[in-house]
């Protein structure tokens, strides 16, 4: 790669203490990224070669996701005799699992002085408690399997080089040692560079995750279990068993794992509770020997640890953290990574560029336990915010205790349907940030003449918006820019080639099929809509009529002539508004907000037929549940927040039943479908 202006390799003090990076001009396009475009592990490890599902099956736990998470608890449940079906829709152990920078530490940057804070005490020892077990797990996995995996005790490390972050280092020192971990204050690393102060975890490990998951996967298969990929589960019902239907057959179990990454049936609303991002690796070589550790900035987030290989060290650095489809240009990203690997480290070469993703509750805390509060054989792992390889070993551990009918202390942290009153804040900002891209996404001022072969953009055309590609040999692909998920417009990923949207996550590759949840649905393709009547129209007209109905209520609901006292009523911890609209309804102000989101959802929506159908589909199990909650005196304030109770319940329930059948009734009838051209 060839460089104009900047000194690499150095890097002065800025006025926080903080190295200051050097701007160096590179190219920015696709091709002038260095590394070969895949992750360490995917490339040193052989491919696996799992049969697809062909007949249906009967089993104890069905699993879906082939990652960390899934086969933990596949092995750990088929040890007790249980049978098991690990289900993938593409192939194991390639998802996040195949992208981790492999970490497997309790120390998660600063959390403890936060969880003690927030969590109180108790809980915050059952999180540490649970990652250091999940530690000792995987060694004990790799001593008794006899794993060549390349596992290795070392220290883990939180530093700042900024004076400003010092207190926050210090507390959580002080946090971690109340809670009992093997925490230390510092001031100086095994680092190439100085920093003002660090949390030092004495012995935490690193290893291979893909020759250790591809040991474990081996001995899963026989015996009445099984590892199935390219089968993409589509639906599940849960009743006194459960079925998990595939796009090749089904599975009956007496109890499911969903660890997907993201819940692909979202009934428990985790689009809305969850944060998705992406940073970005590099697999590095450095002069002179590599630091010994593993080692992860304050804000912003720089990580680096080694790997041995046969022909010496390779170091891992990376960073770039953004909200996933909001990246804006990645190719700079991966740049700007470079800069700071360059400014830090003596650089020979960079060997690998990959990115990954995750997601983040809002409270920091991983959802890990039943999908909902309803839910007797359905249970959930996700939310590891970045930690996965010790937080998905818990949910293995967690989830085959849960299942095993085991009393397990760390149960009530990491419980899914755990209430937050503090991070309403961060839910209303997750929110209004979907909002805006729902609204502001759906103008773009790109053209199709201005698309350069290997780039795609959303371009406006006389059809309506397009999301076009163009491949290296100037082959179009054309494709509806609308996510499968909720309807929001995906955004053109330069550096990885892939749609991905900016509301909760899903990605999709250059011809619009699905690489991550929760989307579970291929982008349509487009062609000359034949000339025949659709008979889902009704679905589109109605997704617009709700949405209008629901902005007009949830406006209503702000206007005091219109909103009477609640007398009597059931007391509220939000009151905030708290009354009856028009004399019937009962409403608060986070009840308006959710009219105005439902209503702005409906009207974007509108004008795509599958994001209408993901809209009437959606809202309906929404409101469904919600007239359920109204029925009952313990949940008809949902926890104290929003009212739902009275003429609220009627409402919701036939709001829901409209809607269902508009969204899961109507879609079973003809339509002319609509293609791609080339």
């Amino acid at each position: 790669m060839q460089y104009c202006g900047g000194q690499v390799g150095s890097y002065h003090t800025n006025q926080k203490g903080g190295p200051h990076i050097p701007a160096i001009i590179m190219p920015n396009n696709y091709h002038s990224l260095p590394g070969k475009p895949t992750s360490l592990w995917l490339d040193t490890t052989p491919e696996t070669d799992f049969p697809s599902l062909e007949n249906n099956l009967t089993v104890d736990v069905a699993i879906i996701g082939g990652g960390i998470a899934g086969l933990t608890g596949a092995t750990l449940l088929k040890a007790q005799g249980k049978t098991v079906a690990v289900l993938e829709a593409a192939r194991i152990i390639h998802g996040v699992t195949g992208y981790t920078t492999a970490k497997v530490t309790s120390l998660h940057t600063l959390i403890y002085d936060y969880l003690i804070r927030h969590f109180g005490e108790e809980k915050a020892r059952a999180y540490a408690d649970a990652n250091q077990a999940a530690i000792e797990q995987i060694a004990r996995f790799v001593k008794e399997k006899q794993i060549a995996c390349d596992f290795i005790r070392t220290e883990a490390y939180t530093y700042t080089e900024s004076p400003d972050q010092v207190d926050q280092i210090r507390a959580e020192v002080n946090a971690a040692v109340q809670l009992g971990l093997p925490a230390s204050f510092i001031d100086h690393t095994p680092l190439p560079f100085p920093v003002k102060a660090a949390v030092r975890f004495n012995n935490q490990a690193q290893f291979h995750p893909r020759k250790y998951l591809l040991a474990l996967a081996q001995e899963i298969p026989g015996e009445g279990s099984y590892i199935f990929e390219n089968t993409r589960v589509i639906d599940l019902d849960e009743d006194e068993s459960c079925q998990v239907t595939t796009e090749r057959g089904a599975i009956l179990a007496q109890a499911v794992i969903i660890a997907s990454h993201f819940p692909f049936n979202d009934k428990a609303l985790y689009a809305s509770r969850l944060h998705p991002f992406r940073s970005y690796v590099l697999g590095v070589r450095v002069e002179g020997p590599v630091p010994r550790g593993m080692f992860i900035s304050t804000d912003p987030a720089y990580s680096v640890r080694s790997h041995p290989l046969e022909d010496g060290e390779l170091l891992l650095v990376g960073g770039e953290k953004h909200t996933a489809g909001q990246g804006g240009d990645t190719v700079a990203r991966y740049q700007r990574l470079e800069q700071w690997a360059r400014a830090h480290f003596a650089v020979k070469s960079i060997d690998y560029r990959w990115s990954t993703q995750d997601n983040r509750t809002m409270d920091h805390v991983p959802y890990i336990g039943r999908s909902t509060p309803l839910s007797k054989h359905v249970y959930v792992a996700t939310g590891f915010g970045g930690w996965g390889m010790t937080n998905g070993t818990v949910a293995g551990m967690l989830l085959s205790d849960l299942i095993l009918g085991r009393v397990n202390s760390w149960a009530d942290v990491y419980d899914p349907n755990r209430l937050n009153l503090e991070s309403v804040p961060d839910f209303v900002k997750h929110s209004a940030d979907i909002v805006q891209h729902l609204v502001s996404d759906r103008l773009p001022e790109e053209d199709a003449g201005s698309i350069r072969p290997g780039e795609g953009k959303v371009v406006d055309t006389a059809e309506g918006n397009i999301a076009l590609y163009k491949s290296e040999d100037g082959t179009l692909t054309t494709l509806s820019p609308i996510c499968t998920h909720m309807g929001c417009v995906v955004h053109w990923n330069p550096a990885e080639k892939s749609w991905d949207c900016p509301c909760h996550g899903s990605r999709f590759t250059a011809d619009g099929k699905v690489i991550h949840g929760p989307a579970i649905t291929n982008l349509e393709e487009l062609m000359e809509v034949n000339p025949m009547v659709n008979s889902h129209a009704l679905t589109n007209k109605v997704a617009l009529v709700f949405g209008v109905i629901y902005i007009i209520a949830g406006l209503a609901g702000f206007i005091p002539g219109l909103v009477q006292p609640p007398d009597p009523a059931p007391g509220l911890n939000v009151e905030m508004g708290y009354g009856k609209l028009l004399g019937l309804f009962p409403i608060n102000v986070l009840h308006n907000v959710v009219h105005l989101l439902i209503g702005i959802w409906g009207v974007i929506a509108w004008r795509s037929l599958s994001a209408s159908i993901q809209f009437a589909r959606s809202v309906a199990i929404f409101y469904g549940l919600l007239a359920i909650l109204g029925l009952i005196p313990l949940t008809n304030t949902t926890f104290g927040l929003i009212p739902i109770y009275g003429n609220d319940i009627w409402l919701h329930a036939l709001s829901a039943l409209v809607l269902a059948y508009f969204g899961f009734k109507v879609p079973e009838r003809g339509e002319t479908p609509i293609g791609s051209h080339g």
